[in-house]
């Protein structure tokens, strides 16, 4: 496959050509612009750009995965990456943030060379790509954090209704795991007087951590609890500060967030994924904060009345 390089002959380009080339960059903008989300925004780009006006035979939008090196096919036309030597290629990167976050594909099977003009078009697509998927991220990030905000409320609202310390505590964690959309967690409140955590409740570990006792440094919950900060590990089961009172190979991914009031510690809370690809993020964890620093103060009211 020749890449295809901008030294080819330009195509005529009469008055009438101008006009529909023109007219397409204009469809091919405005559907970008209009886009509704992420996968929109590539529909829009492949499907504009494979427009006869161009003279692309193929075209194909790849945003990176989980993983830089595993790029995923998000939208394509025409047979892209079909067999034939005499194909042309060129390969454009869509960046945001100075991040490449993928690459336009864009192909011509006749072997005629891409010149000057596709060039120009086609970076000012991928300029576009980049911006529309940049601004759909955006707009998917604050729904989410609309939706989380929300749900945050909600789980405030029920659990200030409880003033019974063990239904607040349970409560907690089970409004926990839904709202960080982890498959297990745990709780553990603080006992001054032994300067250890005890485990309260706990959902989806494989066995009932419930009564266990952890001295402060110990495992993810006592590392928090010692340091005041949370914590993200990725793979619990590999971590060198595990606790051994841990055998469950259900904890794959944790995050754990100190419960605080002001500098003072009420316990700690953990959420953990099974699956061990899951990696937990900032966003994550900030969630986590927000929900720890506000089951703290539920806690704290219900303790007052019991």
């Amino acid at each position: 496959m020749s890449p295809g390089g901008s030294g080819g002959a330009p195509r005529p380009t009469g008055p009438g050509e101008l006009a529909d080339l023109r007219s397409a960059l204009l469809r091919l903008s405005t559907r970008i612009a209009e886009a509704k989300d992420e996968d929109d925004v590539c529909r829009a780009v492949v499907e504009g750009l494979h427009h006869p006006s161009f003279e692309f035979d193929a075209v194909g939008l790849y945003l990176a995965g989980t993983s830089a090196f595993d790029p995923q096919l998000r939208a394509a036309t025409g047979d892209l990456d079909g067999d034939g030597d005499d194909r042309a290629q060129l390969r454009l990167p869509l960046r945001v943030d100075h991040s490449t976050i993928g690459e336009l594909v864009v192909e011509r099977i006749s072997g005629q060379a891409f010149d000057q003009g596709d060039l120009e078009i086609l970076a000012a697509a991928a300029n576009q790509a980049s911006i529309g998927i940049g601004r759909a991220r955006l707009l998917l990030a604050e729904r989410q954090r609309a939706s989380e905000q929300r749900a945050l409320l909600d789980t405030l609202s029920d659990l200030s209704g409880k003033l019974e310390l063990d239904r607040v505590l349970r409560a907690v964690l089970e409004r926990a795991v839904p709202l960080l959309g982890v498959t297990g967690g745990e709780l553990a409140v603080f006992d001054e007087v032994a300067e250890e955590l005890v485990v309260v409740a706990s959902l989806n570990l494989g066995a009932d951590s419930t009564g266990t006792r952890m001295a402060l440094g110990e495992g993810a919950m006592g590392r928090v609890a010692q340091t005041h900060e949370p914590i993200i590990i990725p793979n619990y089961q590999k971590w060198a500060g595990r606790s051994g009172q841990y055998g469950q190979d259900v904890v794959q991914a944790v995050m754990v967030a100190p419960l605080l009031i002001e500098d003072r510690l009420v316990g700690a809370i953990a959420g953990v994924h099974s699956d061990p690809g899951h990696e937990f993020g900032e966003a994550d964890l900030r969630l986590l904060n927000l929900f720890a620093s506000q089951a703290a103060i539920a806690i704290e009211n219900a303790r007052l009345y019991t």
